[in-house]
């Protein structure tokens, strides 16, 4: 419906002109467009060298921060932005980091990878997630358990068909949240699989929560960016377009954030979902993150949803203003010692990366021969292999 605002002023009262545009002035603040996406990849360049041609260092703090920046400024020239449109991620000090857990580091990295494209464009408002939730958290690790278990690598398991267990039903099977304690909602899953082999000693896999998100955002085009989409979305998706419901509804708490996550990552030397080649000891890892929307507070209080939320955005307060790495730092090309691997630290030999995510839309897809093919109207899978 259209609609003149002249004709308002004209036979609306004054008073009641005035609320009618606070209202849209404060609909408008609540709802928040997704960033748009990239048009190639950008591999991980840091200290000593790129990710592409097996020469990164993935040291510390110092090589986390220069592969990132360094990507956000090949982001604002491949969107022709000005420099410094996306803020620079800084970390905080190196033995604080090493001492944050999985849980703290992914929040940390995916809120800041959020925040920091704020008004890049008209609408961006760079909304962060709340925080992890435990019902979440749970099923997050629950299914990475079983992939590592299984060896498996893919959204479906433990049957293998998408009309039995995919992660929208995990959801709603979920003793706490279930189908009526959230939104519906276009994304639900990433999963990142990473293999390194070497021929003698144990290897490992450095970063893998670092490179998990590293790679959904940065290095997606095979799967046309949607895991990107998904680490980025806010309540209006790229595809949808303003008024949709396929993005955060944000209507729970706060409207300064949106959404709550889990994440789990579990690696071995059992976890083979592809085959080891003849002569090379083999180390596998599976990360898994999920997130979802809680309902209203109204309908939180209707269905009982017992919500549990263990690590806020704000109590990442601490690590953002406290020992933070200094700001010499975030563009410096010194080399750090490799911490923070998955595996023996034997070393990292040659790696394989696979990412999966999982997304609501017209089919299920699913790749076979370098093809996407429609495989029902469950939702959306690409994978990058």
């Amino acid at each position: 419906m259209s609609f003149s605002l002249s004709l308002l002023w004209k036979h609306m009262p004054l008073n009641l002109f005035f609320i009618f545009l606070v209202m849209m002035t404060f609909s408008g603040y609540l709802s928040a467009n997704s960033p748009p996406n990239i048009l190639s990849d950008i591999p991980w360049i840091d200290s000593t060298g790129n990710e592409a041609n097996n020469t990164a260092a993935y040291g510390g703090v110092t090589d986390i921060m220069l592969a990132f920046n360094h990507a956000r400024r090949e982001e604002e020239k491949q969107l022709n932005l000005a420099v410094g449109s996306i803020a620079n991620l800084v970390l905080p000090a190196q033995e604080i980091w090493d001492g944050m857990n999985d849980d703290e580091k992914m929040l940390y990295l995916l809120n800041d990878e959020r925040i920091a494209r704020t008004n890049i464009v008209a609408g961006v408002k760079g909304l962060p997630f709340a925080g992890v939730e435990s019902s979440i958290d749970l099923l997050a690790e629950n299914y990475a358990n079983l992939l590592h278990d299984t060896d498996k690598i893919d959204h479906n398991q433990p049957s293998g068909d998408a009309s039995i267990d995919n992660p929208f039903k995990r959801i709603d099977q979920d003793s706490v949240i279930g189908s009526a304690c959230h939104e519906f909602i276009t994304y639900s899953e990433n999963l990142a699989f990473f293999v390194s082999y070497l021929s003698s000693g144990t290897p490992s896999v450095p970063l893998p929560i670092e490179r998990s998100l590293y790679q959904w955002v940065y290095v997606n085009s095979s799967s046309n960016w949607v895991h990107r989409e998904m680490v980025l979305l806010q309540d209006v998706t790229l595809s949808s377009g303003a008024g949709s419901s396929l993005g955060f509804k944000n209507n729970n708490g706060a409207a300064s954030h949106e959404g709550l996550i889990g994440v789990h990552r579990v690696g071995s030397t059992d976890y083979m979902p592809l085959p080891v080649p003849a002569g090379f000891n083999y180390y596998g890892v599976i990360v898994v993150l999920a997130f979802f929307d809680p309902v209203s507070d109204a309908e939180v209080s209707a269905q009982n949803c017992l919500y549990n939320v263990t690590l806020k955005t704000e109590d990442l307060n601490a690590f953002q203003v406290a020992n933070r790495v200094s700001d010499a730092s975030v563009t410096s090309t010194s080399t750090s010692t490799s911490i923070g691997s998955d595996g023996g630290g034997g070393g990292f030999g040659v790696q394989i990366i696979i990412f999966l995510a999982l997304f609501a839309g017209v089919g299920f897809y699913r790749k076979r021969n370098n093809k996407h093919e429609n495989m029902g109207r469950c939702g959306c899978m690409s994978c990058r292999d």
